[in-house]
């Protein structure tokens, strides 16, 4: 474990011995994980030359981790900060530009998934000169790259940050497990020290002899560190996150359920391969008296008591079937994930109750990994605007709605809620994602603009009153004849 009470100074290499280790199998792991997102899976089923390759690779690991992604991010959040004033609007505004000229909604797509896979995130804060709307860029680290060293006795305290890279060696061969650390070693490396009210940030170069040498030293003169990291998904007895398929596992670690899913789906296909078309058999005929013609493969000159007959399956594979879906359905219930595929046929009948329903694990995931990127986004928002100069204090995050809703049965609750006094109607505006005080305002010159018409309508209603009642008996009104 990477616990270290205070930074050595005249020791650099004691970081690549506390760490080593243990990134490699973190590392291991997080290629496996990306591996299996981009659909290179173990094939279950050996294919000897010149056999056909049976195996079928399922790739649910992309669809659980897409679809936590998009629940987590399915729109931009709004970042708000304390307070209702023009100026605190303005901040807001400028806080949201900044955020788009960081690529908002790719980036914070790009976070999702690294920190699905990974389990942990880690995002620099890098200063732009010269550039208003965008002072800071937001830059998403390679989580192998990065490691933290915290205090033994508090993992929340980090003494150091470690980012190495430049090693010199395939990812076969990290995973192999034979290399010696010297192997493994990195080639370039960045210190991030904790020295209290600032921050001390060294690059170092490996040497000829393969000893560490320092190129350059900045500090970066703020409490907090010019890098954010966060847990994707809590785990109380490591500093390091869990990933979205820490859940997948079998008794054998190594063996995760898609290829279970793979495996079962493989053999469907193998034996369907060989058995689904049914089999032709001969009885009372010699090979040499079969005759095909050209008419469909048709077969003449069979002896008048020759009898074929037709070999096939006498099963549909239902019970394999079964358990295929049996084993999707419990990768999508490890995963706290929600396969949409066998609910296609019931959407026009779910009420919003009934998707919450049948979204409760996935939403209480959701709300636990809103709980970790909402603070840390918070954090990450407060100290690029710290480092811009702009001196406001944390935004709170204000998320989307993950689910799709019937609108009219919202609504219809919201009418409820009001006409029994217990709302509103700026709180039901706020829900339906109104601005109030401009609904406000544009209701009130609606207002004015019917009270404005209806005192034409009554002007124009006595002009004619009194003109007709101006008028002698004799002369004609509005067109009409004289009396008599």
């Amino acid at each position: 474990m990477p616990e270290l009470r205070a930074y050595p100074d005249n020791n650099p290499e004691q970081l690549d011995d506390l760490v080593q280790i243990e990134r490699l199998g973190r590392e291991a792991q997080i290629d496996e994980n990306w591996d299996y997102y981009d659909g290179r899976q173990r094939q279950p089923l050996k294919v000897r030359k010149n056999q056909s390759n049976d195996n079928v690779i399922i790739n649910l690991t992309r669809r659980i981790v897409e679809q936590s992604v998009a629940m987590l991010f399915s729109e931009m959040p709004a970042f708000d900060l304390p307070g209702d004033s023009d100026a605190i609007q303005s901040w807001e505004e400028r806080l949201g530009v900044l955020w788009e000229r960081n690529r908002g909604e790719i980036l914070l797509h790009d976070i999702g998934v690294s920190g699905a896979l990974a389990g942990h995130v880690f995002v620099k804060i890098v200063p732009v000169e010269d550039d208003p709307e965008r002072p800071v860029r937001f830059v998403l680290q390679n989580p192998r790259y990065c490691s933290v060293f915290w205090k033994p006795d508090d993992m929340q305290q980090v003494v150091c940050y470690r980012i190495a890279w430049g090693r010199r060696i395939t990812k076969e061969q990290a995973r192999s497990g034979s290399l010696s650390l010297q192997q493994a070693r990195d080639e370039y490396r960045q210190d991030i020290i904790n020295e209290g009210d600032y921050w001390r940030i060294r690059e170092w170069t490996r040497g000829e002899q393969g000893n560490w040498s320092q190129v350059n030293e900045d500090i970066w003169r703020y409490p907090f560190a010019p890098l954010v990291d966060w847990q994707n998904l809590p785990h109380p007895e490591r500093y390091y996150g869990d990933s979205d398929l820490a859940a997948g596992a079998l008794l054998d670690e190594d063996i995760n359920l898609n290829d279970a899913v793979n495996f079962v789906a493989s053999n469907i296909n193998r034996i369907l391969r060989y058995h689904a078309h049914p089999k032709s058999l001969g009885f009372g005929i010699q090979p040499q008296q079969i005759v095909e013609t050209a008419v469909d493969g048709f077969w003449a000159g069979l002896p008048t008591d020759a009898r074929v007959e037709n070999l096939e399956m006498q099963s549909d594979l239902a019970s394999s079937m079964a358990f295929l879906e049996f084993l999707e359905r419990t990768f999508y219930a490890q995963h706290r994930a929600v396969d949409l595929s066998s609910v296609k046929d019931r959407v026009g009948q779910l009420t919003n109750f009934g998707l919450r329903t049948m979204f409760k694990d996935a939403l209480d995931k959701l709300e636990t990994k809103r709980t970790l990127y909402g603070t840390a986004l918070s954090e990450l928002s407060w100290r690029a605007m710290q480092v811009a100069g702009w001196n406001q204090e944390r935004p709170t995050v204000a998320w989307p709605n993950p689910l799709p809703f019937h609108e009219t049965e919202e609504v219809a609750v919201l009418t409820q809620e009001m006409s029994a006094k217990i709302l509103s109607r700026q709180s039901a505006a706020e829900q339906r994602g109104r601005d109030w005080e401009r609904e406000l305002k544009r209701m009130e010159e609606e207002r004015d603009l019917d009270r404005e018409g209806l005192g034409q309508v009554l002007a124009r209603a006595m002009r004619d009153f009194d003109r007709d009642e101006g008028a002698s008996p004799s002369e004609p009104i509005d067109g009409g004849k004289p009396d008599g």
